[in-house]
């Protein structure tokens, strides 16, 4: 069974073990440091993105995964916490980057030629992968593409 998505109404209709949820806990599950006020534990449940994560780390460690390549994922659970992490730490494309949902736009477009063309299965298996890998929010939300 998959775990609950922490939103907005989830902790409306939950919101005792909502609270529970919202008391870090002592150490970072990370590096094990322990909590300071100059290094703080914070976690995705405290967001405004939805997710499935309910684990904190120091800020520290939350800010070096940011340096890792994309999808950045919780060490323990392994949920995407990506949308998270760019929100909190406000992380900047490079000046020279392409948009994550034009690069979603991209390779749908690419996915209807191949299929139209009856192009090689491998190329509409990478442009699937490519997608899988992008942000949901990236995404639209109409196409047959998304998981």
């Amino acid at each position: 069974m998959a775990p609950p998505r922490f939103t907005r109404e989830w902790a409306a209709n939950n919101s005792a073990r909502f609270q529970e949820l919202l008391t870090p806990p002592e150490e970072c599950c990370i590096c094990y440091a322990t909590s300071t006020p100059d290094n703080g534990l914070i976690g995705p449940i405290q967001g405004d993105v939805p997710t499935g994560c309910r684990h904190y780390a120091c800020e520290t460690c939350w800010a070096s995964m940011t340096a890792d390549p994309l999808p950045w994922s919780c060490p323990q659970c392994r949920q995407d916490v990506t949308a998270w992490l760019f929100d909190v730490f406000a992380v900047e494309a490079p000046e020279d980057s392409v948009d994550i949902a034009d690069i979603a736009v991209f390779v749908e477009g690419a996915l209807e030629i191949f299929q139209a063309r009856g192009l090689a299965s491998e190329l509409q298996e990478i442009g699937q992968q490519i997608l899988r890998h992008l942000p949901k929010r990236a995404v639209d939300q109409n196409s047959v593409y998304t998981e």
